[in-house]
């Protein structure tokens, strides 16, 4: 069945810091829907002052909305079911 994105929500994002750079986005490549996430570490290691930062407290809010946050709405492009005769 082929399918078409019908929405996304929210829109394909890209969140960048000193430690890491995260970004998703989503495509129909006509009978798949396709979601691709990418993170590149800058810095792989986070001091405890850096977490406890509320530059740190903004990167984990703004990647949970994101990421996790995330819907994707799909409808099919032909209303009609297949049939199988056997």
């Amino acid at each position: 069945m082929e399918t078409k994105l019908a929405q996304e929500a929210p829109a394909p994002c890209k969140v960048e810091s000193t430690w890491m750079t995260l970004e998703r986005r989503i495509r129909s490549d006509g009978r798949d829907v396709v979601i691709e996430q990418q993170v590149d570490l800058k810095r792989p290691f986070v001091t405890r002052a850096e977490y406890r930062s509320k530059d740190f407290k903004r990167l984990q809010d703004e990647t949970k909305r994101c990421f996790h946050r995330a819907g994707v709405l799909i409808e099919p492009m032909k209303r009609t079911l297949s049939s199988h005769s056997g």
